[in-house]
């Protein structure tokens, strides 16, 4: 029962996150919001199985479920992220990931092989924080000498000089 409320805790909190980024997106009208929004929905939806659990019974099939709603989340994010960090969308790749999910999460429901499809979206989620990670960090990429990139930085550091000269 206790873990049933908890769930249903955190269904309200992911809710009010995406209702959150729906409001945002009425103010900015940037199309990541609303795939981020569609993101928080979908693993929201992912905690109504175990908050409705002591009323609906434990089922292979609930799980699979909750599973397949955790990676089409991560789609969303994927895509979401990819809009925000202006690359390139994979779209076709996207589909292709959310079909193999689904698939995947069917035939876990129908027990046809035991690995839950948990382990490719959570592949999905790695590459979100790749991409963010990617995005924050630039000069990382473009300039993969470590050595140089500190170098570069010590001049913004103060007004044009080197740590450690007053």
């Amino acid at each position: 029962m206790v873990q049933s409320i908890i769930a249903f805790a955190l269904l309200l909190a992911t809710l009010m996150v995406g209702a959150f980024l729906v409001h945002v997106y009425s103010l900015k009208r940037q199309m990541y919001l609303v795939l981020w929004a569609a993101g928080w929905g979908f693993y929201a939806l992912h905690y109504l199985c175990p908050a409705l659990s002591p009323w609906i019974g434990i089922s292979s099939f609930l799980y699979s479920l909750n599973y397949g709603l955790f990676g089409l989340a991560g789609i969303c994010f994927l895509l979401g992220t990819q809009l925000y960090t202006r690359t390139k969308l994979w779209l076709g790749p996207s589909i292709g990931a959310a079909v193999f999910i689904l698939l995947w999460s069917a035939a876990n429901a129908f027990q046809i092989f035991a690995v839950p499809s948990i382990i490719p979206s959570a592949v999905i989620y790695i590459i979100v924080g790749l991409l963010f990670w990617q995005a924050s960090h630039p000069a990382d990429f473009r300039n993969p000498d470590p050595i140089r990139n500190h170098a570069a930085g010590d001049g913004h550091l103060r007004g044009g000089e080197a740590p450690g000269r007053a």
